[in-house]
């Protein structure tokens, strides 16, 4: 009887300390990773973790270099982000802010490299459709502007 109370009190107390540790770590909006698995891969764990943040890092700082209409600075970062992009979605997310970059300097040629290329990294039937819809318009686009520049 002894053994089951000593037991159910360490597992209330156990269960304590987590909740207060949760709560911590939601205040911080953060939390540290802990890695458990064979050895052998912690390396190949610690690589990922590393990238995932310089990947994030990078994205986040391109964003706001976008917002603020520094096309340039944002161009270049988001390139930066590509070596990091861990998954499709990623890869997506990148060539997602090229192209409105470039659409927003008029670049349609650019627009249209990224806007063909993103459905590649990308399972969303929506944004599949959403591109293939844009790249056509650009195209028509680029059509008219050959024509243009042929009759002056």
């Amino acid at each position: 009887m002894k053994r089951k109370t000593i037991f159910l009190i360490l597992v209330v107390i156990i269960g304590a300390l987590s909740l207060i540790n949760m709560n911590k770590i939601s205040k911080k909006e953060a939390a540290d990773v802990v890695f458990l698995g064979d050895k052998k891969y912690k390396e190949t764990f610690d690589h990922a973790t590393k990238s995932g943040k310089v990947f994030s890092d990078l994205f986040n700082t391109a964003l706001n270099r976008k917002n603020v209409g520094d096309y340039e600075n944002a161009i270049k970062l988001l390139n930066e982000c590509l070596p990091h992009a861990a998954l499709g979605p990623e890869v997506a997310m990148v060539y997602k802010q090229l192209s409105e970059i470039y659409r927003a300097q008029g670049n349609l040629e650019k627009e249209l490299f990224y806007t063909e290329e993103l459905p590649k990294y990308t399972m969303s039937d929506a944004i599949k459709k959403d591109n293939a819809d844009r790249a056509s318009e650009i195209r028509q686009l680029l059509t008219a502007r050959a024509r243009q520049e042929a009759t002056t």
